[in-house]
């Protein structure tokens, strides 16, 4: 299981974080990045092909 804690100042803008657990991390020869960002530009390129655009 991953978790993520976020540290936030008195404004309540986030100023550190910490992560416990595994998730795959880009640069590191991961697969599972890869497949995350296939999935993420093809979602992006429908949505944009869905949309109208200014000639």
């Amino acid at each position: 299981m991953r978790k993520l804690n976020r540290f936030v100042d008195e404004d309540g803008l986030a100023i550190d974080f910490e992560i416990e657990g595994e998730y795959p991390q880009f640069g590191n020869n991961d697969p599972r990045v890869d497949d995350l960002a296939v999935d993420l530009v093809e979602r992006f390129m429908k949505k944009s092909s869905e949309t109208a655009h200014l000639p």
